[in-house]
């Protein structure tokens, strides 16, 4: 997170305009290394994709959260703060050792780890939708 700010400042911070375009390229790489994970038998080849995952979520969580609360009003940066922490919580913590344990019980197997890891399909779609919207991409594609 710390090596994230230092890079994120140099370029000109969350309403820089590579902000945006490097949290998705980043965050591709990391959905790329989740679905590869599940192709593979081999403990070290999952453990590295694995810790490229974990590597590229810590990587582009602050940036895009400091983007996100750019784009509120100062006067509401504390509630939109609140209800993206409780939201991060609500969708992705607590739902997902159930989600797991479904997917598990249901089919057994991986199919518990592959229901998780099929969520960073809505995170691909979602970065997409910042992407085009965000001024930073039309100004680079100009």
């Amino acid at each position: 997170m710390v090596f994230a700010g230092v890079l994120f400042d140099k370029l000109g911070g969350y309403t820089g305009p590579r902000t945006i375009p490097i949290c998705f390229a980043l965050g591709s790489s990391g959905i790329a290394a989740a679905f590869g994970s599940l192709c593979t038998e081999n403990i070290y080849a999952f453990s590295s994709l694995i810790s490229v995952e974990l590597f590229t979520g810590g990587f582009v969580m602050p940036a895009l959260t400091g983007a996100m609360l750019n784009t509120v009003p100062t006067s509401s940066r504390a509630l939109a703060n609140a209800v993206a922490n409780l939201s991060y919580n609500l969708l992705g913590q607590l739902t997902s050792p159930p989600i797991y344990g479904f997917f598990f019980d249901l089919w057994g197997g991986r199919w518990g780890m592959v229901s998780l890891q099929c969520g960073g399909i809505v995170t691909v779609l979602a970065s997409c939708v910042a992407l085009i919207s965000s001024k930073s991409y039309l100004n680079l594609i100009l």
